[in-house]
C-alpha cells in the first residue's frame, strides 16, 4: 500500500531467503527511488533471515535518512525479534509489533 506519506511493503519468508534477497533489496530500493522515502516494511511469520536482507534494510536505512524518511520494521515473530535484537538493529531501526504502531511512529516523525 503507498499514499503520499509512506509506503507498506509486506514480504513473507519466501522474499527473504537465500535465494531472494536480491528482490527484496530491489522492491526497497525502486520505492525509495520513487519518491517514497518513509518505509513500513512488515515481515509476517517470518523467523530468520538471510544476511542479504540485514544488508539491504541497513542499505536502504542510510538511503532513507538520505532523502529525509525512515523505514520502521513490523516484525510479530518472536523469533525474528530476537534475532534482530541480537544483531544490534534496534539501535537502527523501530521494530514494532503491528502496522499501526509503525505508521503512528511515521506520523509523528513527519509532522
Amino acid at each position: 500500500m503507498v499514499n503520499e506519506k509512506y509506503s507498506i511493503l509486506t514480504f513473507q519468508k519466501e522474499d527473504v531467503s537465500a535465494g531472494s534477497w536480491r528482490h527484496f533489496r530491489d522492491v526497497l530500493t525502486n520505492t525509495l527511488d520513487g519518491g517514497v522515502h518513509n518505509l513500513i516494511v512488515v515481515m509476517d511469520d517470518i523467523h530468520i533471515v538471510f544476511s542479504g536482507v540485514l544488508n539491504a534494510l541497513a542499505e536502504s536505512r542510510v538511503k532513507a535518512r538520505q532523502l529525509g524518511g525512515t523505514i520502521v520494521l513490523v516484525v510479530n515473530s518472536n523469533e525474528l525479534h530476537k534475532f534482530l535484537l541480537a544483531t544490534g538493529f534496534e539501535k537502527m531501526f523501530e521494530i514494532v509489533p503491528s502496522v499501526d504502531e509503525a505508521k503512528d511512529i511515521i506520523e509523528k516523525a513527519i509532522a
